[in-house]
């Protein structure tokens, strides 16, 4: 069984691994800011988050911009050999060329829309957490506040009789 802390003045991170491979990671924010990748972010570099790398991926996509970097970078190569081919008339080249630069462009559009929605699952996955933990605490608020409202007399000792507490009007 491996436990973990991770400590900064933001957050706290604790993560468990069983013996038997389950696991299990808890986040604990300190500041008042609302929940973001932003947030999140700077623990998933750790060697300790797997766990949230693999329920999480949507949080993650670094390997694909890595990927379509290379991808851009293949691209630039083929258009210089584009151009040689059309200076030198070989226009056979030139068509082998235009058919592999058509196939990286089908691989970035594809790694595009796969950002896209890594993007678009881990916005909704905040929003729903931040909405969700708002009304936690409006009910918390709520709560607190009838309790003080209503708050009973203190009993009194040695026969002195309870003062009620200052009510607001």
């Amino acid at each position: 069984m491996k436990v973990k802390w991770h400590v900064t003045p933001e957050t706290k991170t604790f993560s468990y691994q069983g013996d038997e491979g389950a696991s299990a990671v808890t986040l604990f924010k300190n500041n008042p800011r609302p929940w973001s990748l932003r947030v999140v972010s700077p623990y998933l570099r750790f060697g300790n988050m797997d766990t949230l790398r693999k329920t999480m991926p949507f949080l993650e996509y670094r390997e694909e911009h890595a990927e379509k970097r290379s991808i851009q970078a293949q691209f630039k190569g083929l258009q210089d050999d584009v151009r040689i081919g059309l200076l030198n008339k070989d226009y056979t080249k030139v068509k082998e060329t235009r058919a592999q630069q058509v196939e990286l462009t089908e691989r970035e559009n594809m790694l595009n829309a796969v950002i896209y929605r890594k993007r678009q699952q881990s916005l909704l996955f905040f929003s729903k957490i931040n909405v969700s933990l708002d009304g936690q605490k409006n009910e918390m608020y709520a709560y607190y506040h009838e309790k003080r409202k209503d708050k009973t007399p203190v009993p009194s000792r040695e026969g002195i009789p309870a003062e009620k507490p200052d009510t607001e009007e």
